[in-house]
């Protein structure tokens, strides 16, 4: 049953909340007046009516894992993406720890400085790759990976999700408590990068054996030399990692599928400009930056005629202007680049779609779960009237003090975290009752950084927390070992960020 390790989590942690629908009454709050539905239980039919909420409204994140897989499917299909992840393994050869430490840094500070989390999960299976590659395990990956994503999301500055609900729900500014938030970010990086390089370590790699190899194994004891086949000599620029049992097999990653002859630089430029754009695409612009231009620039875009046809208008459709993307226009994006990256590289039609089919496959399990995880986040939205228990509790906690106390937000966001996938979900029910009762807007800055810690602390052990579950899924790793191992890191964090509450709130 250990594969189904992380949906059983899912599961318990929803039968949980199951059982508190019976127990604690739900509520409301209307112009932020907290008002009493009574209990709304979940009963039989809201057991499997709840699963089809997640599935008609949240599918796009199990579409978007869908389509990068099967993008790195295409992606070996040319034969020359597993020739660079070899190469980059190689250079990297004697100098693991500076791969690491690289892979953490770049998905760190992309998840603060610009958030897009799916656009920044078209490097994972790359960078996932090449960490096993050079000997390190699944753990490892999904720390410098995943990890390094959920400790950017922490540790927030620009990042298009978090700071633009914070910013919304609380009228802050963007430089709101920036060089705070600068100073926590660089501190749990460097204490990250520590955490991570102390508790890895390289496995022994050997060559990989095939079935065409002739090498004759003899026992030490014998003190004879192993003898070499022609056709095995002819693999030993192809390294393969052997490591333990359960780390063994890398996702989206094909060693057979290599052509020397074809060159990896047109893929690489081709991979920089999807991820660039599709960054731009996802970060908001307008209400972060004020940066319009790429909203006048959509406009005389689409303003394109032929004599009165506006035909640029008519080819795009309802594509949004840069800045207003989605899930679903990074789906559409990335379904056609990858004819053009096909033909670049003389990819055969029934080869470009035997390798969509083949990535898409290898990631179901990962996207199934992730669309399982939004379960908890769709069961407050069961009831009709909006009504749901986390009112309820949140009613509670705030009526426990009438003078601001930064412990009960703190205890409604950690609550909020374990119930919501979506964080501006999260803020659009928690930050109403909050802000009724706290109506003295100098501690906002204060809440908007408790909020945003907390948040993120919670996603890092979560069962709602999408990246998590994710992670998990996609390298294979049981969430109690993940569990074991970086809550020794988290327990340093939440000690550091209780710090930075303090020294924040002594300035006010």
């Amino acid at each position: 049953m250990k594969k189904y390790n992380v949906l059983k989590v899912v599961g318990i942690s929803f039968l949980l909340v199951t059982i508190l629908t019976w127990i604690i009454p739900a509520g409301s709050y209307s112009t932020g007046t907290y008002e009493a539905s009574g209990t709304l239980p979940f009963g039989i039919f809201d057991l499997s009516r709840i699963p089809l909420i997640a599935v008609t409204n949240l599918i796009q994140f199990a579409l978007v894992i869908l389509v990068i897989g099967g993008f790195y499917g295409v992606l070996n299909k040319t034969g020359v993406y597993t020739s660079f992840v070899l190469q980059t393994s190689k250079k990297y050869k004697g100098k693991e720890k500076h791969f690491v430490v690289l892979s953490i840094l770049i998905f760190s500070i992309l998840a603060a400085v610009v958030g897009a989390p799916f656009a920044i999960l078209l490097l994972l299976p790359f960078f996932g790759a090449v960490i096993l590659l050079i000997g390190y395990n699944k753990m490892t990956a999904m720390l410098a990976t995943i990890g390094a994503m959920l400790l950017g999301n922490l540790a927030s500055i620009f990042n298009t999700e978090v700071a633009t609900n914070i910013n919304q729900y609380l009228n802050l500014g963007i430089d709101s408590e920036i060089f705070a938030k600068i100073i926590l970010l660089l501190m749990l990086v460097v204490l990250y990068v520590l955490f991570v390089l102390r508790i890895s370590k390289i496995e022994k790699v050997k060559p990989a054996k095939t079935k065409t190899s002739a090498k004759k194994e003899i026992s030490k004891k014998d003190g004879k030399k192993a003898s070499t086949t022609k056709a095995e000599s002819k693999k030993k620029d192809v390294v393969v990692v052997e490591t333990k049992e359960k780390d063994k097999g890398i996702p989206l990653y094909n060693e057979k599928a290599i052509d020397k002859k074809k060159s990896f630089v047109p893929l690489l430029v081709i991979f920089v400009l999807i991820l660039v754009i599709s960054l731009v695409a996802l970060f908001d612009w307008t209400n972060l930056l004020k940066f319009t231009h790429f909203e006048t620039w959509y406009e005389k875009l689409i303003d394109v005629k032929v004599g009165n046809y506006p035909i640029m208008k008519n080819i795009l459709g309802t594509l949004s202007p840069f800045g207003y993307w989605t899930n679903y226009e990074l789906i559409m994006f990335l379904l056609l680049t990858i004819p053009f990256i096909a033909w670049l590289y003389n990819v055969k039609l029934d080869d470009m779609l035997d390798g969509f089919v083949d990535g898409a496959k290898e990631v179901l399990k990962p996207a199934v779960c992730v669309l399982i995880a939004t379960i908890l986040y769709a069961s407050m939205f069961n009831s009709q009237t909006g009504a749901n228990i986390f009112y309820t509790i949140v009613h509670f906690l705030l009526d426990l003090s009438k003078n601001f106390n930064g412990f009960v937000v703190a205890a409604i966001t950690a609550i909020g975290g374990f119930l919501f996938s979506d964080f501006s979900a999260f803020m659009g029910s928690a930050m109403a009752p909050i802000t009724s009762v706290y109506t003295v807007s100098k501690w906002y800055p204060l809440i908007g950084m408790i909020v945003q810690t907390i948040y993120g602390l919670v996603m890092f052990i979560g069962p709602s927390s999408i990246l998590l579950i994710l992670g998990l899924s996609y390298f294979d790793i049981s969430y109690k070992d993940w569990f074991k191992t970086i809550i020794r890191y988290l327990w340093k964090v939440l000690l550091i960020i209780i710090l930075v509450m303090i020294i924040i709130a002594m300035f006010i």
